[in-house]
């Protein structure tokens, strides 16, 4: 095996490059498992010709905040997600590109508003012929809307509170028990609005 410093990168000797690197070096196979195996954040160099794992700097205690607070402002993103998804269910790309036609339409529909061509043609493949199918299926839109709606507006309050609360903890543990209060409140909104 060998390894460049300016690439970062390993060469191993069954595959055929054009030029390697200048400053290429053999590297023993203890040295390539000591690089595979180095704990995350370790940097490999070369010191006098030979691979070497130089171990991550210590955190200080407010990198170890930064990074928990980083982590879990991911995490409130999926509590967020997960939310959406336990009130409304799986939405895929087609029903979320639509969503503004059927609108549109259903509210032309409600106030008797003429139709676009688009909205014609959206009528007679979805079959909705007469004026009763068309109002049955526009009401139907409405409500769906209405508690999408709702269920938006009590996941993005959600998100928006645990980002508060994530960003004004002042250690891991308060970090640990918002996160905790956010599952909790996301629970509680999903099981109210089944």
């Amino acid at each position: 095996m060998r390894f460049s410093q300016a690439t970062g990168c390993f060469y191993p000797y069954d595959i055929s490059y054009g030029a390697l690197p200048s400053d290429v070096i053999e590297v023993s196979t203890d040295a390539y498992m000591r690089a595979m195996t180095r704990a995350s954040g370790d940097m490999l160099t070369v010191v006098d010709g030979e691979l070497c794992v130089v171990p991550a700097p210590e955190l200080t205690g407010s990198d170890r905040l930064q990074r928990a607070m980083a982590r879990a402002l991911i995490q409130v993103e999926q509590f967020y997600e997960d939310v959406v998804q336990g009130m409304v269910g799986k939405v895929g790309s087609v029903e979320k590109n639509s969503w503004a036609l059927k609108l549109d339409l259903a509210r032309a529909i409600i106030s008797k508003r003429p139709f676009r061509e688009v909205d014609s043609w959206f009528l007679e493949s979805a079959g909705l012929k007469s004026d009763e199918d068309r109002l049955g299926w526009a009401e139907l839109v409405l409500e769906k809307a209405s508690a999408h709606a709702v269920a938006l507006g009590r996941a993005e309050r959600l998100r928006a509170d645990g980002k508060l609360a994530v960003r004004a903890a002042r250690d891991e543990q308060e970090i640990k028990a918002a996160l905790d209060a956010l599952s909790k409140a996301a629970e509680a909104a999903v099981r109210s609005f089944v």
